[in-house]
């Protein structure tokens, strides 16, 4: 039975300095790229995020400035007060009666 080399190298060897030297640098220029993306998106994200806000603010405006000029309470300044009691609730028989039957007890 065969056995499987080492993990290091393919050879059992471990690897060499010019290799060293690619592996940390091809990982070195991922991890850049790779946060510099994230920049972008993240300006992406601020710059739509503020339109967003922006657009909701400007289409707004009327009624914000309505709402300042109105008192509080109703339009002509009324102030309605009052409670509500429940005093009787009535329940529908959803059964089928004819007119000649009497109704149940």
């Amino acid at each position: 039975m065969r056995s499987h080399p080492p993990f290091p190298g393919q050879d059992g060897q471990q690897p060499g300095l010019l290799k060293k030297i690619f592996v940390y640098a091809a990982g070195a220029v991922l991890l850049i790229a790779a946060f510099m993306f994230s920049l972008v998106v993240l300006a992406v994200a601020l710059v739509v995020g503020a339109a967003l806000f922006g657009y909701f603010w400007w289409k707004t405006r009327k009624l914000r400035r309505e709402m300042r000029a109105m008192p509080s309470g109703t339009p002509d300044g009324a102030v309605i007060e009052g409670e509500a009691v429940v005093v009787e609730t009535h329940r529908e028989s959803l059964q089928v009666r004819l007119p000649e039957d009497a109704p149940p007890r």
